[in-house]
């Protein structure tokens, strides 16, 4: 699983700008993609995507991918469906930062990471911000403990 950044989104000609696509280990054909609701903003403001990384992880027998770009929108997705079946909805998104829609150094800037906690509660950290001054980056932890069935992991 991987993201991509700028230019051209067609899937009738294999155009895959700016989606998270899901790959088949063995032939690398398209298993699955979501592309962010917003694309067009995207591309045309130079917030890639492709900056963030996927992240798995699993919540009371659910798995999820975390996932997120320069617009600094948290999005949540369901594993087996990537972005529903527009592959445009995700099952939870957050917007974290970069309001004023800056490409220089705001948003999310590599992949998220998982953790879990002595009681085994599943989560995630990420980093958002602007990262050329120390002091505005913002690490931020959501946890999954206490959320009701299907509960999303936030």
């Amino acid at each position: 699983m991987g993201q991509t950044a700028d230019g051209p989104f067609d899937p009738a000609t294999n155009n895959w700008s700016e989606t998270l696509v899901s790959l088949n280990p063995r032939t690398l054909t398209l298993k699955d993609y979501f592309v962010p609701p917003n694309i067009d903003m995207l591309n045309y403001e130079d917030l890639d995507f492709g900056s963030g990384g996927p992240v798995a992880i699993s919540y009371k027998g659910r798995n999820y991918v975390v996932t997120g770009g320069k617009d600094g929108t948290l999005y949540i997705l369901d594993a087996k469906n990537l972005g529903g079946d527009d592959h445009k909805t995700p099952l939870f998104s957050l917007k974290t930062g970069n309001d004023e829609l800056s490409y220089a150094g705001h948003g999310f800037w590599g992949a998220l990471a998982t953790t879990v906690d002595a009681r085994a509660n599943a989560g995630f950290t990420f980093r958002c911000g602007d990262l050329r001054r120390r002091g505005e980056v913002r690490y931020h932890q959501r946890r999954c403990a206490g959320r009701p069935d299907p509960g999303l992991p936030v």
